[in-house]
């Protein structure tokens, strides 16, 4: 169930990189005066990826609800466990927040977006990540690679991303996870993460 819903608006002229994370870090601490935050938790065995695409429990998203012209990169966590990823943030587009219920609340980037994230806190976070398709790539393909495995095509409505899962490998070093996704209009995402030895970037251009 949708208790609200709200749009942040990110200007291309706010670019600078500092700007942007006070804009997350000011919409957590609106929506957490009047929603109370939330447990945090911790995951990440420390295990070393399968290189599959298949996903774990903790990728299970599939209760989020669709809402209309709402695609991107989705984050859903506490807003506690959203905080405590202190990512940076750069680009332009819109933000839009959807409260689940229980401090839980889901994080889309509609828009061109790159966000850098402290490996150590993403393997060791309760966040799920994903690529929600929404109205834009409803009855469209994606294409979800992960490390060496071969792509596989699946539905673009909602795709977890196992962002934490491979953050948590010391091994997992490159472009890890490549996720393209079409719409039957032309609509056109391309999202990419790039693991470093003491972070994680993720890229995604929409268009």
């Amino acid at each position: 169930m949708i208790s609200s819903l709200h749009f942040f608006r990110v200007e291309p002229h706010l670019s600078a990189r500092r700007t942007l994370v006070g804009l997350f870090l000011f919409l957590f601490s609106t929506l957490a005066f009047a929603s109370g935050g939330g447990g945090g938790g911790s995951s990440g065995s420390g295990r070393d990826p399968d290189q599959t695409n298949s996903s774990t429990p903790g990728d299970d998203v599939t209760s989020l609800p669709v809402v209309q012209d709402a695609a991107g990169l989705t984050l859903v966590g506490t807003l506690r466990e959203l905080r405590a990823l202190q990512l940076s943030l750069t680009g332009r587009g819109q933000l839009q927040v959807v409260r689940q219920g229980r401090g839980v609340v889901a994080v889309t980037f509609v828009g061109d977006y790159r966000l850098e994230l402290d490996r150590g806190l993403l393997a060791r976070t309760n966040v799920q990540f994903l690529f929600r398709g929404s109205g834009p790539f409803q009855g469209g393909v994606a294409q979800l690679t992960i490390g060496s495995s071969a792509p596989v095509a699946l539905s673009p409505d909602r795709v977890p991303l196992p962002f934490g899962r491979l953050a948590a490998s010391l091994r997992a070093i490159g472009s890890l996870v490549t996720l393209d996704a079409w719409g039957l209009r032309g609509q056109r995402a391309h999202l990419e993460a790039v693991y470093l030895t003491d972070r994680v970037v993720i890229a995604q251009r929409l268009n």
